[in-house]
């Protein structure tokens, strides 16, 4: 199955502004087979799409403050619809790479683990 990196921000977040600098290509230059694609918060709350209703359901589990509160952005790593892991608030280049294939390892050594030889 494809793994999907979902970015969640908002227009007025300066942090993801300047994030969306980089982070296209920092997912490109993972060199794995990922969708990648991303959805404005106000959006998200507000829309009836399926896959909408799966992300924020997601977000409000995996990413939320304890003040109920969300770092933006967000990106959100699941396949399929299973929770992978997700980085969330402001990062450099290096470090969103880092935390991105360090969720998506993890995943391939739980897929890897529960293969027969």
């Amino acid at each position: 199955m494809t793994i999907r990196i979902t970015k969640v921000y908002d227009y007025d977040c300066p942090i993801c502004e300047h994030m969306l600098t980089f982070d296209g290509n920092v997912i490109f230059n993972l060199g794995l087979k990922t969708h990648y694609g991303a959805v404005e918060l106000g959006t998200l709350i507000n829309s009836t799409e399926p896959w909408n209703a799966v992300v924020f359901m997601l977000l409000e589990r995996h990413a939320v403050n304890d003040d109920y509160t969300i770092d933006l952005p967000v990106y959100l790593v699941t396949e399929g619809t299973n929770y992978l892991g997700h980085v969330k608030g402001e990062n450099t280049q290096s470090e969103l790479q880092s935390k991105l294939q360090e969720i998506l390892s993890r995943a391939e050594n739980k897929e890897g683990a529960s293969t027969p030889n």
